[in-house]
């Protein structure tokens, strides 16, 4: 306790107020230290367990994994992109012929071919070298003569309307028929060269021996 000053002792600030005593600082929070880093062995241990079972690529493999990261899928070759463009163009060219004269009919062994009155003849060639691509398909098999002249007319007439070019009409190779040969085959050609269908057709022949032979036509179509 302060003692007090004997009288008549100048005191000029015996009326402030008592000072406070200063508060001390708060301590700072305490830093967590930084977690243990896990060993190289402990590391090792849990690399051999993500990698248990997993078996190693062959050297044939890593190859052709390599291979088929480096080269891009194959493109359609030009030539082939080139013909079916030009050959869609010479189509279009001929649906503008309406001569209403006889198909000519070639017939070559079995295969057999025919071409519109006043067609380019380059339309049949294009149409049998296959650069036209098959838009629609027919199975004739099990069929009769009517029922089959049935629907190859819808056929026909649908795959027209709906824009095809190139059909592929399968009628068999008659190893089942009577002693007056193929029925459907014969058949097919006179609906397409004479028949109401002619209209709708530009050219027609044998397909080659991949999309059937001489069991199957490809016909190509009037558009419009």
């Amino acid at each position: 306790m302060a003692k007090k000053p004997p009288p008549g002792f100048n005191t000029p600030f015996a009326k402030l107020p008592p000072i406070a005593k200063a508060r001390a600082p708060a301590a700072s929070p305490r830093v967590a230290a930084p977690a243990p880093s896990r060993s190289s062995e402990e590391d090792e241990r849990l690399f051999e367990q993500a990698m248990r079972g997993v078996k190693p690529l062959s050297e044939v493999e890593r190859r052709k994994r390599s291979t088929a990261i480096a080269d891009p899928p194959a493109a359609i070759p030009r030539r082939s992109r080139a013909a079916a463009d030009d050959a869609l163009a010479r189509a279009d060219l001929a649906d503008l012929v309406q001569k209403r004269d006889r198909f000519v009919i070639e017939e070559v062994g079995e295969a057999v071919a025919g071409l519109g009155p006043g067609i380019d003849r380059k339309l049949l060639q294009r149409l049998r070298a296959g650069d036209y691509p098959i838009d629609a398909e027919l199975d004739l098999h099990g069929r009769t003569r009517v029922q089959a002249s049935t629907d190859v007319e819808r056929f026909v007439a649908r795959a027209r309307a709906d824009g095809r070019r190139c059909v592929l009409v399968v009628h068999g190779r008659g190893n089942r028929s009577g002693p007056d040969g193929p029925v459907l085959g014969a058949a097919l050609r006179e609906w397409l060269s004479e028949g109401a269908m002619r209209r709708h057709v530009l050219a027609f022949t044998s397909a080659p021996p991949d999309r059937g032979g001489t069991g199957a036509m490809l016909i190509l179509l009037r558009r419009g």
